[in-house]
This record gives structure tokens, C-alpha cells and sequence, in this order.
């Protein structure tokens, strides 16, 4: 119930005092203060002085009401065509909330980049401002087609007087950019030019009614203002030395209806401020949001003309950061192949067990003499370095010896679920044509049409001479994808990919001491477990086939042979868990990976078990894993994969490639000494 306007008089002494004018947006916008200023300060020197006449905005309201809607409605329509849906920086935002503000000024230098750059090519500073932020929104988003609110001065060049009337003019037109990274920025630049110029034309549609047109009840939730008001004795001393009026300071608050809002404003130094809701963003995400829009201008300042694509939203600094901020510890490491990590163990301790099965037990000594005798037998069936040797076996003594003695033939490890469909198994086969296939009677079938090599024959086979020793940078294995996206692709991995991984375990786990193999060995989680043990000189416990489908016989496992590291996805720990805890206080380290932990699994995790609990991150084309993070008795990095492990790093990349602030969504990628050497036969 208070008028628009307020104007209070406050008496410091007799010869100084300080006028306050409170104003409502619905009063008076931004271009109509200095207007309203300057006739009070004039009537205020010269209280007879004549004004001149000023045009009454009852004239601007007759204006709108006579304009043809329908020529405005159809350049809106053309205009948001095809529109998907809103660009929304927060789109879990309700309600309202006090605006929070953060200012800060471009240099000279840059500022005089900008102008240059907008004359030479003929556009406004105003097109370059909402450029650079139709590309932050673009980035932030991963949206090639963004939409954002701008604010104009509402003011029609064909209403005579317009410039001096006083009222609220301002309107908030949808601005819709398309940027494309192989754009170059004049162009992108004049586009944008050109599409302001266009909408001024048809600046009165109220934004409601472009919704109705558009067809989506939110466009936008942030909005950008060009302040490039006329200027009046409001900014600064008036002329007249019979009146000295400064201007002290003006304070606004509101609250805003949008999450974020950049506001540029002239001069010899351009002033970037940012509005935004303190309940959606805190101060260092503001700051960070600002940091983006100034080296984009920059980027498009830059008479180069470079690429959309090249400009990123870090500067120098900030990119240094991103980049090293992800990036595991640098660990050299020996040039070694996977069974050397297992023969080092054997030479350490020959007598520690190696392997429990239903079989019985093998000591180190027995592991690492019986996989040397089976790896000379497959050169003398032929196997060269180099090849690939399937092996078609169920989880026991004899796939553990196998996978060893594949690799010490210098050949390449192709792991085959027999449990696994026959048309699964037949396609693998057949893509990665193996030059033999390591397997025993009961899985010779699944081997027709391939040569073959069995494990239960008896028969005397001739023994080669001592095999070539794999090289580091030998393949080690190929693992064949779920194809879960598509056809199944055999991932190549390196022995000194594969080393870095199982070394990096023991940089981050507490050593196994007795670990049990529960992954099929067709997954790579299974090198995990099986690596992890064997080159720590701990003993790997072998279920029998099918045990990971009875959570009762695993939880009975646990117990009778004091398992100390459990490692397998969440639904099978769950299982375990669900059969009671009362034999689960041997282990020590719980790593769980493959997809999200469940709140409610961590929460029963605490209650059964004692047991660190992990979250382990890795794509097969990373060698196993590439991070991990210990989830807290809170349930922090629930869903959190980790820093990544020794000389791995991780970039978070936007679809140019560019590196991304924190908080902004983007790819992640991997690089480092554990990636894949590519894809077989791709």
C-alpha cells in the first residue's frame, strides 16, 4: 500500500543533506532515473526554471494498444521454432530468495579489446556481452541451442519523445543462440548482432504471451542487462557550482524471480555484475561463473577469430588446476609382466599358499612350477608371442594356472565364461580368432571348429624350449565388453598397464592376506582380485562354480577360511549381508564396484560389518580400475569414484574438449599409463 515513489530528506547539518529516493521497478526503470534526476536537480537549482514537455506515458500505453499483434506474433513464432525445451541453469529452483550481487570490473586494456573488436566488426558491445554468455550457457549446459532472457529499454524509436518519458519501459525478451564449435566467432558474433537488431523490432510482445507461443510454460532462468542508460547529474557533480549534489551510493534488493543474472555495464572499464539466489549458488560459484564469462570474452575479443571451440571457460591458471588437481601420484615403475609380479611373490615366499579350492591347496612354488611347465607346452603347440589364446575354463586351480602360463608364453589372455551362452562364446571366438584354446573335456564343444588344448589330457605333449619372457609392453589380455551399447569389442591391455593397476592397489588398499575370487573370469574385475592376491603373496580362495549365486555358502566361505578382502558389485554384497553378520568380522576391506552404491546398502553395511567399505571406479579400457574412495560411516562418496590411482589422471571435458570449471557438467576422460592399447581388430 506504499506510493511507487518516496522521497525522504535527511538533515546532516545546515549546509549538508541526503535525499533518499526509494522507487519501484513499476514506477521507474533503469533508463528513466537519470531522466527523472535531471529535471528534479534542475527544479531544485532553479525552482522557476521552464522544462521541457515531456511526453506523458499514457502516450507509450495508446502506442502498444494500437501495434498489430499478429506480424509480431509471427517473427516470434519463426524466432522460437523447433525449441526442445528451456535452457535452466537451476532446474530444481522454486520459490523466491534474496538476490546476492558480485561485481567486478574488466581492465582498460580488455575493455578497449572489446570495443575495438565491436567496430571492426560492425556489431554493439551489447552483442559481444550476450554472446559470451549464450556460450557459457552452451558449455554449462551441453546444449547447442540456448536460451536466455535479455532485457531491453522497451522503448520504440518511432514514438516521438520516447527518450524522455519516465515509466516502466523494460521488457524480457527470449534470446536464442545456436553457437557451433566450428564457428568462427565473427560469425557467431554478427549473428547474434543481427538477431538483437530483429527482436527490437518487436520488443513489446510480453514475455507471457511468447511462452504461449513457444509452448513451453519456463524459457529461461537467466537474464542479462546492457545498462546503457543515458547519463544525467546523477552520475556525478553537477555542472552548476551554485549547487554541489553528489551522488553517494544506490542499494537495491529484491527478490529475484531468476537464479542468475549478468548485468554489463559501460565505460572506460566495463563492469560485469552478477545477481544470483544465495540459497542456489555460494560466493565462490559466482565467483567461478564470472571467471568463465570474462575469458570468454576475451576469447572473443581475440582478432585471431578463432574457433567457438577453442575458447574454453578457464583461463590459464584455472586450466593448470583442472588439470592437475584429477591426477593420480607420479610412481615409476619396473618394466614387468604380470606373471613377474606372481614369480617375485613365489621367490619371496614358495611355500605360502597360493590357492584353496574344492581341489585342495597350492602353495607358490607348485603355482609358479606348474603354470612354467603348462606355458611350454603351449609353444610347443605352437603359440608364439604375440597370440592370442583363449581359455575356456571354470573358476579353479587349472584356469589360475592357465591364465598364468599364457602369459608366460608371451602370448595373449582371452578369459571365456563357459557358463557363458554358446552364441556368446561362438562370436568372441570368431572375432578374435584365437590361435588356440586353452580348455578341458567338458568344454571342448564350446570349442568346436577352434584348435584346442587340454588341460585334463594326460597324454605326453612335447615341451618347447624356454619361452620368450613377455615385454611390458606386450599384450597381456583382451577383454570383451558386455556390448550392452552395442556389438561386444575385444579391449587390448598391456602388461604395464595391467602392472600399474594391481601395484596401485597395494599403494591403496591394506594388503589382501587372503582374498576370494567371486567376478567371472570373463570380467577384468576378476585380474582385480586374482593379481591383487598373487603379487601381495597372498592366498586367493576359489569358490566352486555357481557359489556366487548362494549368498548362505559364501557368507559359510567367509568364516571357514577367514576371508580378509571381499571385492564384488553391490547386489551380491547386499545378498551377503541379508544372510546375517555373524561371520563377516574377518574382513577388513570391502571394495564394491560396477554400478552405484545404494544409501540403504551403505547404512546395512554398517550395521553388519565392521569392514572398510570402498567405492571402485574403472572402465575395462582403463586396466581394471582407475579410482576409488573410502565411503564414511556418513555415507559421503556414496557415488563418489575417487582421485585417480598412481599415474592415471582424469579431465573433465565439455563437448570442444575444453576443460570445465567445478560444478559444470562435462565428459570425463582418462588418460595415463593405464590405458587400453585400442580395440581388436577395430
Amino acid at each position: 500500500n506504499e506510493p511507487p515513489i518516496r522521497v525522504t530528506l535527511i538533515r546532516e547539518n545546515k549546509n549538508k543533506h541526503k535525499i533518499a529516493i526509494t522507487t519501484h521497478h513499476i514506477a521507474i526503470d533503469g533508463w528513466s532515473l537519470p531522466v527523472f534526476l535531471d529535471e528534479l536537480f534542475a527544479l531544485y537549482d532553479a525552482p522557476d526554471a521552464e522544462l521541457s514537455q515531456m511526453t506523458p506515458y499514457a502516450d507509450y500505453i495508446r502506442w502498444t494498444a494500437l501495434r498489430p499483434d499478429t506480424e509480431a506474433d509471427d517473427f516470434w513464432r519463426d524466432q522460437l521454432a523447433d525449441l526442445e525445451g528451456p535452457t535452466l541453469i537451476a532446474p530444481d529452483a522454486g520459490g523466491q530468495s534474496a538476490g546476492v550481487t558480485l561485481s567486478r570490473k574488466l581492465d582498460a586494456t580488455a575493455t578497449g579489446q572489446l570495443e575495438s573488436r565491436a567496430r571492426d566488426l560492425g556489431i554493439t558491445l551489447n552483442a559481444l556481452i550476450q554472446s559470451a554468455w549464450g556460450l557459457y550457457l552452451s558449455r554449462r549446459s551441453g546444449q547447442r541451442d540456448v536460451i536466455f532472457g535479455t532485457t531491453v529499454s522497451g522503448r520504440p524509436a518511432d514514438l516521438p519523445g520516447v527518450e524522455r518519458m519516465v515509466g516502466l519501459f523494460i521488457n524480457t525478451l527470449p534470446l536464442r543462440l545456436r553457437p557451433k564449435p566450428a564457428q568462427p566467432v565473427s560469425e557467431f558474433l554478427r549473428q547474434t548482432h543481427d538477431r538483437l537488431s530483429a527482436t527490437l523490432e518487436h520488443q513489446h510482445v510480453p514475455l507471457s504471451r511468447l511462452q504461449r507461443i513457444a509452448g513451453h510454460e519456463q524459457l529461461f532462468d537467466t537474464l542479462t542487462v546492457f545498462e546503457n542508460y543515458p547519463s544525467g547529474p546523477a552520475d556525478g557533480d553537477a555542472a552548476d557550482a551554485a549547487l554541489s549534489v553528489e551522488r553517494h551510493s544506490q542499494h537495491g534488493g529484491d527478490a529475484t524471480h531468476y537464479p542468475m543474472g549478468l548485468a554489463a555495464v559501460p565505460g572506460e572499464a566495463l563492469r560485469l555484475t552478477l545477481s544470483y539466489r544465495g540459497d542456489l549458488f555460494n560466493v565462490e560459484e559466482a565467483g567461478q561463473v564470472l571467471d568463465s564469462v570474462e575469458t570468454i570474452l576475451r576469447g572473443l575479443a581475440d582478432p585471431s577469430d578463432p574457433k567457438l571451440g577453442e575458447i574454453g571457460l578457464l583461463n590459464d591458471a584455472a586450466t593448470d588446476r583442472a588439470l592437475t588437481v584429477l591426477r593420480g601420484a607420479e610412481h615409476p615403475r619396473k618394466r614387468q609382466s604380470l606373471p613377474d609380479l606372481v614369480c617375485e611373490a613365489a621367490r619371496h615366499a614358495p611355500h605360502a599358499t597360493a590357492l584353496i579350492s574344492a581341489e585342495g591347496r597350492l602353495d607358490y612354488a607348485g603355482l609358479e612350477r606348474a603354470s612354467a611347465v603348462l606355458a611350454r607346452r603351449l609353444a610347443g603347440a605352437g603359440v608364439r608371442r604375440g597370440q592370442i589364446v583363449a581359455m575356456l575354463l571354470p573358476r579353479g586351480i587349472a584356469a589360475i594356472t592357465g591364465l598364468l602360463a599364457i602369459m608366460r608364453a608371451g602370448a595373449v589372455y582371452l578369459p571365456l565364461d563357459p557358463d557363458y551362452p554358446r552364441d556368446r562364446i561362438a562370436s568372441v571366438l570368431d572375432d578374435a580368432a584365437p590361435a588356440l584354446v586353452l580348455t578341458d573335456r567338458q568344454g571342448v564343444a564350446l570349442a568346436s571348429g577352434h584348435r584346442h588344448l587340454l588341460t585334463d589330457d594326460d597324454t605326453p605333449f612335447p615341451l618347447s624350449a624356454p619361452v620368450p619372457h613377455p615385454e611390458a609392453s606386450d599384450p597381456a589380455y583382451v577383454i570383451y565388453t558386455s556390448g550392452s551399447t552395442g556389438r561386444p569389442k575385444g579391449v587390448v591391455l598391456t602388461h604395464a598397464a595391467a602392472v600399474n593397476a594391481i601395484l596401485s592397489r597395494a599403494e591403496r588398499y591394506p594388503r589382501p592376506e587372503v582374498s576370494v575370487l567371486l567376478p567371472s573370469l570373463a570380467f577384468d574385475a576378476s585380474l582385480a582380485v586374482i593379481f591383487g592376491a598373487l603379487a601381495t603373496g597372498s592366498t586367493l580362495v576359489l569358490p566352486e562354480p555357481g557359489a556366487e549365486k548362494q549368498p548362505a555358502e559364501l557368507v559359510r566361505l567367509i568364516g571357514r577360511h577367514a576371508i580378509r578382502e571381499w571385492i564384488s558389485g553391490p547386489g551380491l554384497w547386499r545378498a551377503v549381508l541379508a544372510e546375517g553378520a555373524a561371520d563377516l568380522s574377518s574382513l577388513h576391506t570391502v571394495v564394491l564396484g560396477g554400478e552405484a552404491i545404494p544409501a540403504s546398502l551403505i547404512a546395512t553395511h554398517r550395521q553388519s560389518a565392521t569392514a572398510d567399505l570402498w567405492n571402485e571406479y574403472g572402465p575395462t579400457e582403463g586396466a581394471i580400475w582407475c579410482a576409488s574412495a573410502q565411503v564414511t560411516a556418513d555415507g559421503k562418496a556414496q557415488n563418489i569414484i575417487g582421485k585417480p590411482i598412481s599415474n592415471m589422471q582424469f579431465l573433465i571435458l565439455d563437448a570442444s574438449l575444453q576443460p570445465v570449471p567445478v560444478g559444470v557438467v562435462g565428459e570425463l576422460y582418462i588418460a595415463g599409463s593405464g590405458l587400453a592399447q585400442g580395440y581388436l581388430n577395430r
